[in-house]
């Protein structure tokens, strides 16, 4: 699976195996940073705004935003990372300046 932005507020989800589109989601600020996470279930997304959210990869739909983790002045959310913490998930930031 790979996700990426179009710099239009949406992210396009292509199935990498088949080589098609196999949705997209609007995002309500522009994108900086997108991943997926490692079993594939949640594509996590850091915005000029300075929101973090999280979507459900399968559905599109938004399970989860954080907003105002950095300064949109700032250059807003420019990078994320994911890794396994116990049973949990555990989300590393990053923004410009």
């Amino acid at each position: 699976m790979r996700v990426c932005d179009r710099h239009r507020r949406a992210a396009q989800v292509w199935d990498l195996n088949r080589g098609y589109n196999v949705g997209s989601f609007l995002t309500a600020s522009s994108c900086n940073a997108l991943m997926v996470t490692l079993d594939g279930g949640l594509i996590v997304s850091g915005h000029f705004d300075g929101g973090l959210r999280l979507w459900d990869a399968r559905s599109g739909k938004r399970a989860h935003e954080v907003a105002g983790l950095h300064d949109p002045k700032a250059g807003g959310v420019c990078a994320v990372a994911a890794g396994a913490l116990g049973g949990g998930l555990l989300l590393l930031l990053s923004a410009m300046g």
